[in-house]
């Protein structure tokens, strides 16, 4: 009876954790794959749907370590989500590199270490690559996400973090 039991509990915690794999979402509350509408529908934000020369966005203003950021999906030819970028930018007296290292630090220990390439490899479905930059008037700070599946890493790569 008792090994009955520890069966079942583990049998239980098993599949929870089978569920969340599942139901993970890749950015925010989006997955890959996803349509312009499904994605709108997902964002708790405003969110404008913008088509350009480069095709599909929703874009929506969030909030990222108390600063302001533009938030962009970005959609493959088919209108499926293959991509998704933080835009923060700073001005004044606040330095980008400041701020995009509590990102490297929340990053960090939320996905481990980066590879050699300087990516975060998320479940062998996403990269993210962070990247800050400084201006006349302040910088910018942008967190790049993308599916595996539409923007392959060299295999020598992905799996190495």
């Amino acid at each position: 009876m008792y090994r009955m039991r520890n069966f079942i509990i583990v049998t239980i915690l098993v599949l929870f954790a089978v569920i969340n794999i599942v139901n993970a979402e890749d950015i925010r509350n989006a997955k890959w794959g996803m349509t312009v509408e499904e994605v709108v529908e997902a964002e708790d934000a405003q969110s404008e749907v913008v088509e350009s020369q480069f095709g599909t966005s929703v874009e929506c203003w969030v909030s990222l370590l108390g600063k302001q950021a533009q938030l962009e999906y970005d959609f493959s030819d088919d209108n499926l989500l293959i991509s998704a970028r933080y835009l923060v930018r700073l001005y004044g007296d606040f330095y980008p590199e400041v701020y995009a290292q509590k990102i490297r630090t929340i990053l960090i220990k939320k996905y481990g270490n980066i590879n050699k390439s300087g990516y975060w490899i998320v479940e062998k479905r996403t990269s993210i690559l962070l990247d800050s930059e400084t201006n006349e008037v302040g910088g910018i700070v942008v967190i790049y996400y993308r599916s595996l599946a539409a923007y392959p890493m060299p295999e020598d790569e992905s799996d190495k973090l």
